[in-house]
């Protein structure tokens, strides 16, 4: 089947409220019905849910990745010493990324594995629908 919208990527960098800077990779579309975050597992690069987001932004739901502090592209150049804790990706960079979305627009998580449960962390959940 093939999208109906005609999806374009666009590199993002998300600013937590601690200050960390996080990658994240935008999926936007003409006209979205409404928006997804996508929360990844347990150390999952967001790179994993390409597709996922190619997909979701295809049929009309402009979609968020986001690297977690600590992995792939958000990790700093070592990790030797690197403080972070399983927390900081809910409250603060899954936060991040909710704070990117268009407020005027329908927003929900899909979240996999760790990020389903991280939604519960989220300061700012009453956002989502």
């Amino acid at each position: 089947m093939s999208p109906v919208h005609s999806v374009t990527t666009e590199p993002v960098t998300l600013v937590a409220a601690d200050g960390y800077r996080l990658a994240a990779t935008a999926y936007r579309i003409d006209r979205p019905r409404g928006q997804i975050v996508v929360a990844g597992a347990t150390a999952v690069p967001q790179a994993f849910y390409r597709r996922f987001a190619e997909y979701a932004a295809g049929r009309g739901w402009q979609t968020l990745t986001l690297d977690y502090r600590g992995v792939a592209r958000s990790a700093p150049e070592r990790l030797r010493g690197f403080r972070m804790d399983y927390r900081d990706w809910g409250r603060l960079d899954l936060a991040a990324a909710i704070d990117q979305c268009d407020p005027a627009l329908p927003l929900h998580v899909v979240g996999h594995s760790y990020g389903g449960h991280a939604i519960g962390l989220l300061p700012n959940h009453a956002r989502l629908r």
